[in-house]
């Protein structure tokens, strides 16, 4: 899938520069905002994976707890969108420290 800019779905806010998720409409995802929103509510993380699709890939990940940056997948350890593999986060802005989302 090509990685656009992506309007949110449920606020109408920027929702960043991602790789668009197979079941959502061109140009739609979630933003991060309401991903925790979600996340709060109880929603589990399977459904979340099946609506919104990966973070990090298809919305913005958490911030790294060393750096407070958004981190990114390393999609090379990554099996395909639809049932990804558990793969590590990697901080982009260089702290060096690798987690586990």
């Amino acid at each position: 899938m090509p990685i656009i800019k992506l309007t949110c779905s449920c606020c109408g806010e920027n929702a960043g520069v991602f790789e668009q998720w197979w079941n959502r409409d061109t140009g739609w995802g979630h933003c991060r905002r309401c991903i925790d929103a979600e996340i709060a509510r109880g929603t589990p993380a399977d459904e979340i994976l099946s609506c919104y699709g990966v973070e990090g890939v298809n919305y913005q990940a958490r911030p790294c707890p060393t750096c407070k940056e958004p981190m990114v997948y390393d999609k090379g350890s990554m099996g395909t969108h639809e049932e990804p593999e558990e793969a590590p986060a990697i901080c982009c802005h260089g702290c060096g420290e690798t987690f586990t989302l």
